[in-house]
């Protein structure tokens, strides 16, 4: 029993897993990484594969729906203050121009630079709706 090296194999796997996982970053792969883990100690009491291979499923398996969910509730982003704009209406403190690279908005008493979403030139103190906002630039149209 203690000389099997299967466990070796199941460190192998568990090492490609986290590669993966690493250079993909998805919250998938880790759970099966984990799974190859703990099915490594169970290489080392037991030499029944069938027994690995249950191992690994099961707790691969659990770990995937069942703590991932809990995860990534915890890690996704937080919505930024910015996203709330969009929808909401702005007058045009600055006559929006694409093409010259010009245009701004004040929305909740902040001054934004705005661009037309349509490609349209929208005139000084007409009324915009945000349709998007793209880092410090408010996207908008009539």
């Amino acid at each position: 029993m203690m000389n099997n090296t299967v466990w070796a194999f199941w460190l192998f796997v568990a090492i490609v897993f986290f590669v993966v996982e690493a250079s993909t970053v998805n919250l998938t792969t880790i759970w099966f990484g984990i799974a190859a883990v703990i099915t490594m100690i169970a290489a080392l009491i037991t030499d029944n594969y069938y027994v690995q291979a249950v191992v690994f499923i099961a707790v691969a398996l659990v770990m995937l729906f069942f703590t991932k969910p809990v995860v990534t509730k915890y890690l996704k982003p937080k919505q930024t203050n910015a996203l709330t704009l969009i929808g909401q209406q702005a007058p045009v403190t600055e006559t929006v121009d694409n093409l010259n690279g010009k245009g701004q908005i004040k929305i909740n008493g902040n001054v934004w630079t705005a661009r037309s979403i349509e490609n349209e030139i929208i005139e000084k103190g007409s009324v915009v709706t945000v349709a998007e906002i793209k880092g410090v630039t408010a996207y908008v149209k009539k």
